[in-house]
């Protein structure tokens, strides 16, 4: 730091408290009657200049607090946890707070500067009225709302990097439009929530989860997706990385919450009794306790919902933060219900591949690959049947004789698509393609395992994965030669 001139020859500001006498002596004092009391009676003159404006704001996280004198907002406040600023004042200001803080107050004024992100245009250009590149927040506003711009931005203020923002075009803005889209996801989820908590429920509900034992692996799975995004969630905030937990609870809402819990819960909400009651209970605490994480990004339509949910206290901008709760935890029910999900995916997926037309009927075999997967799948076959939308399903042992179907494979089973309407010369490409790829990497493998110096020189770890690929591949490609042979 070198000497700095700190006197500015402006209308406005702080004017100096400095009088000089008749005779050339300086007086500094915090009044001018203290300056005349200095002076002896002396005639003075006070400075017309007033302070750089810098100055007078490296002295703001204390003087605002009422110092020079030692106010119980001085002890109670300084220092501060954080400063939220620009770039380019962290000379100009920030280091001058830190010094000021120093010097004045034996401490520096706070212990985190965080660094926000400069919005840009397209092209890496600051945004200017001059060149046509703004966009008019209030403009936005009037569009999507204030929740939607909100969202839009912090997601994309990742750390030491600013924000490129496209500008409106054909009367749409894509960026701020897909964060609209997700408000709206958030405001149809929780509609159908509170359609679901009828007064009766509402008025035995204590806040309380159901009991451990009257809760599935659905329950248990989405329960524990909201802990790990509760840890997430909180470590990003913890570090100041925005964008990570605004994602996070992106994902988490609309991924798994409403794409697969939500669905999976209607046949439960239709059934009534204590199978209605678990789903309405684990669905409006997970709820509750999602809108509070995305509270920060999304200010007034998480209190509008969450005034209309169960809740504790007056307004959710001053409900606790969420923690993590360690008896949420549970990786068995986690992998499970990612098995099932698979399942789910693969049949969709198949569907699509082959132009499957949802209009016709389609008989559904799936061959569970162990006696465990199939114990799995026969628990929840009928959550199954209504994710996959496909009538009727059958779980087999093995495909029965006779049936051409296209195919596909997950963890738990092989899944036959049994349809007239299918093109099975374009399905037997599809096969021999997969073929094809599937021998280009076996080949591969074997041409490691094939080389005597790999043998010898490699960890025996990594020789022993490799036998594993080829296992796996050698089976893979087993079952695609046996539905081809369907196929024909």
């Amino acid at each position: 730091i070198k000497d700095w001139c700190i006197s500015r020859q402006l209308w406005w500001g702080h004017r100096i408290p400095v009088w000089t006498t008749e005779d050339g002596e300086y007086i500094v004092a915090r009044s001018e009657e203290e300056a005349r009391q200095k002076a002896g009676g002396k005639a003075l003159r006070q400075d017309e200049d007033v302070l750089d404006t810098w100055f007078s704001s490296a002295l703001w996280p204390h003087a605002v607090l009422g110092w020079p004198e030692q106010t119980e907002d001085l002890k109670t406040y300084y220092p501060t946890s954080v400063l939220i600023t620009a770039r380019d004042i962290i000379y100009l200001w920030v280091a001058r707070m830190i010094m000021t803080g120093l010097y004045f107050m034996g401490d520096i004024p706070f212990r985190d500067v965080y660094i926000y992100a400069t919005v840009l245009d397209e092209q890496g250009r600051r945004m200017s009225k001059s060149l046509g590149t703004g966009v008019d927040p209030l403009d936005l506003i009037e569009m999507y709302g204030a929740d939607a711009l909100r969202f839009a931005l912090l997601v994309r203020t990742a750390k030491g990097q600013d924000i490129r923002f496209a500008p409106i075009r054909n009367g749409r803005h894509s960026q701020v439009e897909e964060a609209r889209n997700f408000c709206n996801k958030v405001w149809n989820a929780s509609r159908f929530v509170l359609m679901n908590l009828d007064e009766e429920f509402r008025q035995r509900f204590d806040g309380s989860l159901p009991a451990e034992e009257q809760m599935n692996h659905i329950d248990r799975w989405i329960l524990s997706r909201l802990n790990h995004t509760i840890r997430t969630v909180n470590a990003a905030l913890e570090s100041y990385d925005m964008d990570d937990a605004a994602k996070a609870v992106y994902s988490f809402l609309w991924d798994e919450y409403c794409d697969w819990y939500i669905e999976m819960c209607k046949p439960r909400l239709n059934a009534g009794g204590a199978e209605r009651e678990v789903a309405q209970r684990v669905l409006s605490i997970v709820l509750e306790h999602t809108l509070r994480l995305l509270h920060p990004f999304m200010p007034y339509i998480t209190e509008e919902i969450w005034q209309s949910l169960p809740h504790e206290g007056e307004s959710i901008m001053v409900a606790p933060f969420p923690v993590e709760h360690p008896e949420w935890h549970a990786p068995q029910a986690e992998e499970r219900m990612q098995q099932l999900i698979e399942a789910v995916r693969t049949v969709r997926a198949l569907r699509t591949e082959i132009g499957f037309d949802i209009s016709l009927k389609a008989q559904v075999f799936v061959v569970p690959t162990s006696p465990e997967a199939g114990a799995l799948l026969r628990e929840y076959e009928g959550v199954i049947r209504t994710l996959q939308r496909v009538e009727p399903m059958t779980i087999v042992d093995a495909l029965p004789e006779g049936v051409k179907a296209v195919a596909a494979h997950c963890d738990l089973a092989d899944v036959y698509l049994q349809l007239e309407a299918v093109d099975l010369e374009k399905e037997r490409q599809r096969v021999q393609k997969e073929l094809a790829s599937l021998q280009k990497e076996l080949e591969r493998v074997q041409s490691r395992l094939d080389n005597e110096q790999f043998l010898q020189r490699a960890p025996r770890e990594v020789v022993e994965k490799e036998k594993a690929v080829q296992a796996e591949l050698l089976e893979r490609q087993q079952r695609l030669l046996e539905r081809l042979k369907r196929l024909e």
